[in-house]
């Protein structure tokens, strides 16, 4: 009897061990699994954007007005920048290749240049330096491109017509007539065709456009005879059209006072 109790007894304990081992392997298995298992990433600016789409801006220069950047993403992950050197050389560099981004879904860099390294936000791509890091600072708006829709800002626009009068640029007058909108502190930067501007400006609703405070050098040129009558139309702006590339600036009374097309490599 003690001896049937016995094997019982041993029996029982061989089938809990059994059980056990058998628990303790599924466990490392399981775990096994969830090590293998991808860690779900949450929205970042690759997969939570629409980024695909032309940026322009005006970056900063070192030895010149302003580099004109203009810069088409791809969903195939290519891309199309054009660059011109504003005031130091009319030629305009075009590059293509491609982007990649970083683990983190947030920043792109184009053929792998660490001096093309972007971080990709809603609507506008922000200059990074060589490092990957944001560039901080009072100019830190500075270096920002913009998604081309409905903007006016941050584009360079030429006078091509005013008063209803087609405008040309004389071959020995020293700039074509433009200005250009900076989102910083709603600045104008421009040129009259024979002299610099400068002023400010502002927007509101119902494409409300007015611009405070213009005023130039004072430099004589016999070829621009339009000068003054451009920065006195500046004057009189209360609106504005955006058709396409072309800039409609309107009076009080919402007559047409001058149109301006983007000549952002189109």
């Amino acid at each position: 009897m003690l001896k049937a109790l016995f094997n019982v007894l041993l029996i029982s304990a061989a089938v809990l061990g059994g059980c056990q081992s058998q628990n303790n392997n599924n466990s490392e298995t399981d775990a096994k699994t969830d090590e293998q298992k991808p860690v779900p990433t949450g929205d970042n600016s690759q997969n939570a954007l629409d980024w695909e789409g032309t940026y322009q801006g005006t970056l900063p220069c070192a030895d010149c007005e302003g580099i004109q950047t203009e810069i088409i993403l791809k969903g195939d992950e290519s891309f199309t920048m054009t660059t011109q050197y504003l005031g130091k050389d009319d030629e305009r560099n075009v590059s293509t290749g491609s982007f990649k981004w970083d683990e983190s879904g947030s920043n792109i860099t184009l053929n792998e240049d660490p001096n093309l390294q972007y971080k990709v936000g809603e609507f506008v791509l922000f200059k990074l330096d060589n490092e990957g890091n944001r560039i901080t600072g009072e100019l830190s708006e500075n270096y920002m491109l913009r998604k081309i829709d409905d903007q006016i800002t941050e584009r360079y626009w030429k006078l091509s017509s005013l008063n209803g009068i087609p405008i040309t640029v004389a071959e020995t007058q020293p700039r074509e007539a433009h200005f250009i909108l900076k989102n910083q502190e709603k600045k104008v930067n421009g040129h009259t065709g024979c002299n610099v501007m400068n002023g400010t400006f502002e927007t509101g609703p119902d494409r409300k456009l007015e611009f405070k405070g213009m005023i130039s050098t004072r430099r004589a040129c016999m070829n621009v005879p339009y000068e003054s009558e451009f920065t006195q139309m500046l004057d009189k702006v209360r609106s504005y059209n955006l058709v396409g590339d072309t800039l409609i600036l309107k009076s009080e009374s919402d007559a047409e006072l001058a149109k301006l097309y983007s000549v952002y490599f189109r």
